[in-house]
């Protein structure tokens, strides 16, 4: 008989169904079924850590990888939320990372590559650690996990799930993201095994580190990362610097070094585990150490470099001054014996000798008289600060000396170059390189007065010009000096670029104090103290800076100024913030002191408002000392704010006029409500 197959069905010659082949395949259809209602086929889950999409550039190349080879991976709403956090982080370094995997997590979702959570986890508030762990055991049994993460231990509690006897069938592979976005299989060493790894480090971090420049190791991983260069992950690196920062995470114990390597701008971020190298844990801000460990990573992006592992090598601490000591300066302020203060026509001459000829007065204060100065037929390249003879003193006198000698340079900040002394040898003042243009205070005028003195100037350029005053406060800051008086007094500029930073010879060096202070830029802790008598901290400092970012930002308005108004003292003190965004709301009465000051406020954008009411307003999370921001925080906040000013100026025009004429109209999500 001739029978054929079409469709899964049988026919015989006449084009007719054979009835026993149609009955099994039948029976077939129902076997598979009944088959796959009892052991259903298993799918593979993926999911992905905080800390291994942080690994730029690694993770946005693995993210590629799957958009090509059309893979998923799941991205629990716990990362998402440990992410936004770090996206406010002071480090700077942090936060841009995790704005930059933050966007791109939303924008390989959009694509399909990305999945945002699992059922029921967007409602937890356990941390990202938990919910894998419970993932584990709610998904693992009916589908195949792989769970992507650089936290060791995380990796080895996942890995112990596999042996819990409680549980069986659980299918978990764990697995570690390379820089060059593939995966490597983390693995469950024994506690021996992991010990003689520890054991084995510590000799090798002691005898064997190589020692290599920072700029030329992460030179040498730019072009083909890991098969370029002879240093290779897990290799053995020794490297010097000063203490940034300390920190602890989780069992870890975090130092970030500045590098003696002047050409290297990134940080060396050295990681010892708990009780590996105790002395570690008294390590200080500024001090001199050479630290070993295996190379974790190396960020070409960031220019960061990871060690782990690490030990104190040598003893590892040198003999150092720390950036910023406890105790004011022993060295009185006596006077100096001075018979002849210099005027127009004198000649003053420089400890390294060079003369200098007072040709005209500059400036005129209570304290000092600021000279124009002609040197070697050369004028107009420095000024010279003549001392009024009261404040000629023993400690002015070596304070100075420090100043120069330590070499600080950066492009319009005014420190002083030398030491002067008159006719007579007779210790008067010292010379400065001159600053030109008028007092970032002039800023701070009516609109009508605005328009008429600077015409061309848009809500952009208050914008550049706070982020070029930023700058020049973050090199001070990250050099050990505290201006103290945070003024715009003694800011001056010509331009939105050229700026000057003087009076820098009355800052905070060490242990020789700042003698002024501003009223607006002192924390409330400090009104009404003697400046002279103790040494500022960075958090006084900071509220300083934050102070004037505000002013800068609304046009002069300082940030306690009220309806109501009172001494401005007074105002900081009672630390009642008249403005309010979100949740926080000023006390009753307690009103800003113009419309035009509520207007301005309503175009700024929200991230920037959010960390000024943080840190002014009596309930914010960084309004004491200890807690406020750095300056690093204001540089990134200004930055976002001036990217986001094309879409805000777009959206309501308002927003680029330095003084709009009414309050913002059309908010949306990315430049806040």
């Amino acid at each position: 008989m001739c029978i054929f197959y079409h469709n899964g069905l049988c026919y015989n010659y006449k084009h007719s169904v054979i009835p026993q082949y149609m009955k099994f395949k039948q029976e077939a259809i129902h076997f598979q079924r009944m088959q796959n209602s009892i052991f259903p086929k298993r799918e593979t889950m993926t999911l992905i850590d905080t800390c291994s999409l942080l690994e730029l550039p690694a993770s946005e190349l693995y993210l590629k990888k799957l958009k090509s080879a059309h893979g998923k991976v799941i991205v629990l709403w716990a990362v998402i939320d440990e992410l936004r956090k770090q996206t406010r982080s002071k480090d700077y370094y942090l936060s841009e990372r995790a704005q930059k995997i933050f966007s791109l997590v939303f924008d390989y979702e959009a694509r399909g590559v990305v999945k945002l959570g699992l059922d029921d986890d967007k409602d937890s508030r356990n941390f990202a650690d938990n919910i894998f762990l419970g993932a584990v055991f709610k998904y693992g049994l009916k589908n195949d996990i792989t769970v992507i993460t650089q936290d060791r231990k995380l990796a080895e509690d996942l890995l112990r799930t596999r042996d819990s006897k409680s549980v069986n069938g659980l299918n978990i592979t764990v697995k570690r993201l390379e820089s060059d976005g593939t995966l490597s299989e983390a693995r469950l060493a024994d506690s021996q095994t992991q010990k003689t790894e520890r054991s084995n480090t510590s000799m090798s971090t002691s005898k064997n580190a190589l020692e290599i420049a920072a700029s030329q190791l992460v030179q040498q991983f730019k072009p083909n990362r890991e098969s370029s260069g002879r240093v290779y992950r897990n290799q053995c690196l020794k490297f010097s610097g000063k203490v940034v920062r300390t920190y602890s995470e989780g069992r870890d114990f975090i130092t970030e070094l500045m590098s003696d390597d002047e050409t290297f701008r990134g940080r060396i971020i050295c990681r010892f585990q708990e009780g590996t190298s105790p002395e570690a844990g008294a390590l200080e801000r500024g001090q001199s150490v050479i630290i070993s460990g295996l190379l974790e990573s190396v960020d070409t992006d960031f220019g960061d470099i990871e060690l782990s592992d690490c030990s104190l090598h040598d003893g590892g601490i040198t003999p150092s001054r720390t950036l910023f000591p406890l105790r004011v300066t022993s060295i009185p302020e006596d006077r100096v014996h001075l018979t002849q203060l210099p005027e127009v026509g004198s000649k003053v001459k420089g400890l390294d000798g060079r003369e200098y000829l007072l040709s005209g007065i500059i400036a005129h204060g209570r304290k000092s008289t600021v000279y124009e100065t002609d040197s070697g037929g050369k004028s107009g390249e420095y000024a010279a600060k003549i001392y009024a003879p009261e404040f000629c003193t023993v400690r002015q006198l070596e304070k100075l000396r420090l100043i120069t000698s330590l070499g600080l340079k950066c492009k319009g900040v005014c420190f002083p170059l030398d030491v002067l002394l008159n006719e007579r040898g007779e210790f008067c003042g010292c010379v400065m390189p001159r600053a030109d243009g008028g007092s970032i205070e002039e800023l701070f005028c009516t609109a009508s007065e605005f328009a008429h003195r600077f015409a061309d100037w848009k809500k952009p350029d208050m914008v550049i010009i706070t982020q070029n005053i930023l700058d020049r406060i973050k090199y001070l800051h990250d050099n050990g000096v505290i201006i103290g008086n945070v003024t715009p007094e003694n800011i001056m500029f010509t331009s939105t670029e050229d700026i000057y930073f003087i009076d820098a010879d009355s800052w905070q060096y060490r242990e020789f104090p700042c003698p002024d202070g501003d009223v607006y830029s002192t924390p409330p802790e400090l009104q009404g103290r003697d400046f002279r008598t103790f040494l500022r901290t960075m958090g006084h400092e900071n509220f300083g800076v934050a102070t004037l970012v505000f002013r800068l930002m609304m046009q002069g308005y300082p940030p306690y100024a009220s309806f109501e108004r009172e001494l401005p003292e007074e105002e900081i003190r009672a630390g009642k913030f008249p403005y309010s965004v979100g949740e926080f709301k000023p006390v009753k009465d307690y009103k800003a002191p113009a419309h035009e000051a509520r207007r301005i406020w309503s175009h700024l954008v929200r991230q920037l408002k959010d960390s000024l009411i943080q840190t002014f307003h009596e309930k914010g999370e960084h309004s004491q000392e200890s807690t406020r921001y750095p300056a690093d925080q204001w540089i990134r906040d200004v930055e976002y704010y001036y990217n986001c000013l094309p879409k805000m100026i777009k959206t309501d025009p308002a927003s680029e006029e330095i003084f709009p004429k009414d309050t913002r109209k059309a908010l949306d999500k990315r430049t806040g409500k």
